[in-house]
């Protein structure tokens, strides 16, 4: 059973869903920035340990490697070491050099803190591995400001697969059709919101996706996420 607070009957948009990467932060100098450092500590051959963090890649993201230890360990083993200090070694790096190129955006923080004080809910449905999930978002200071949410490695789902959205809005008991879902368009991400009624919102941006691919049909278009307080749908709840 879908309900909403009394506060919203009045306003068709209750849910704002973001996603993460390309949309609220983003790694300074790309995904693969601190391999070529990873792999300098750990004594392997740039190129090779860059192609064997690759193919760990999609396991990481769906949660079949949970945690950056197992990434680790099955990241080595591609490369035939069975090392578990160097896998040790692996993980801390993964967490602490990747989240030193982790950055809000500039509006980010604003944005999402005038979105809640204008009483929507706020939800994140994101792909990414476990060190750059809560931790990236406790690192900006955003955590709190989310009612929900939905990460890739824990809900062992990925974009676009439903359940990854419908989870979001589900513990919130709020529709798809009162969503809204803004995000700079990776894992089909437009498409599979789009397909469950929610109003998409595609982020033009520094690091964004959709700067590099095609990523279907959109209901809007932002170049900064503060443009998004001056969508008629988003307006305070005064005016509507």
């Amino acid at each position: 059973m879908w309900l909403m607070r009394a506060s919203e009957r009045g306003r068709p948009i209750h849910l704002v869903l973001f996603d993460l990467y390309g949309t609220l932060l983003y790694e300074d100098g790309g995904v693969e920035a601190t391999y070529p450092e990873m792999a300098r500590q750990l004594g392997l051959h740039p190129e090779e340990f860059a192609e064997a963090r690759r193919n760990t890649g999609p396991d990481a993201i769906s949660g079949r490697l949970p945690d950056a230890l197992t990434r680790a360990h099955a990241t080595l083993e591609i490369l035939g070491i069975y090392d578990d200090k160097k896998a040790r070694l692996l993980a801390r790096l993964d967490s602490e050099l990747r989240l030193a190129t982790v950055h809000p955006y500039p509006a980010t923080k604003l944005t999402l803190a005038e979105l809640k004080r204008r009483g929507f809910r706020l939800a994140l449905v994101s792909d990414c591995t476990s060190p750059l999930g809560r931790p990236a978002l406790e690192q900006a200071g955003v955590i709190d400001l989310f009612d929900a949410l939905s990460l890739s490695h824990e809900r062992r789902r990925v974009k676009p697969d439903p359940e990854l959205f419908l989870f979001a809005s589900r513990s919130l008991n709020i529709e798809p059709a009162h969503c809204i879902y803004v995000g700079d368009g990776g894992g089909n991400e437009m498409a599979g919101a789009g397909r469950l009624g929610m109003l998409t919102v595609l982020i033009d941006q520094e690091w964004a996706f959709c700067r590099t691919s095609d990523v279907g049909p959109v209901g809007r278009r932002i170049s900064s996420l503060d443009e998004l307080l001056t969508l008629p749908e988003l307006a305070p709840l005064e005016t509507v």
